[in-house]
């Protein structure tokens, strides 16, 4: 059972930074304990988004988070393509060594996780999306 008077907003993270596919990202590791949970943040928004959720979910998941391309302290890339956000991810959990993960995404973050559900859903253990627009190309 959640404690709700628990401060999550003062959950203790590590930014690191990584070369993706064509620019410098960086991304978030909440640590925890469990299954890893990737976090795919909105427009206008960054990674540090997802802290009061890791502190939260700490028990039962390594919460992650992307700061997406053009976002947060991530590089801003000549490309802001479809597929290059979700070509971002899958670096991500190459370069993290994580062949199945959960995946959590609101607006932006959203989209890139269900175009990521369609196109390689093996490494998608499950899916949640808010304020996702789902009229999209996949």
């Amino acid at each position: 059972m959640f404690d709700y008077k628990s401060n999550y907003a003062s959950v203790s993270y590590t930014r690191k930074f990584f070369e993706g596919p064509d620019t410098t990202l960086s991304y978030i590791d909440f640590g925890g304990k469990g299954f890893p949970m990737l976090a795919l943040h909105g427009h206008m928004n960054e990674g540090l988004l997802a802290q009061g959720l890791a502190g939260a979910l700490a028990g039962e998941y390594r919460v992650i988070t992307l700061d997406q391309r053009g976002h947060g302290e991530s590089g801003r890339p000549l490309s802001y393509d479809n597929d290059r956000y979700v070509d971002d991810v899958l670096a991500l959990l190459d370069h993290l060594g994580i062949d199945h993960a959960a995946l959590l995404g609101h607006s932006l973050g959203g989209v890139v996780a269900y175009r990521l559900a369609a196109g390689r859903n093996g490494c998608v253990r499950w899916l949640s999306r808010i304020s996702a627009r789902s009229w999209t190309t996949i």
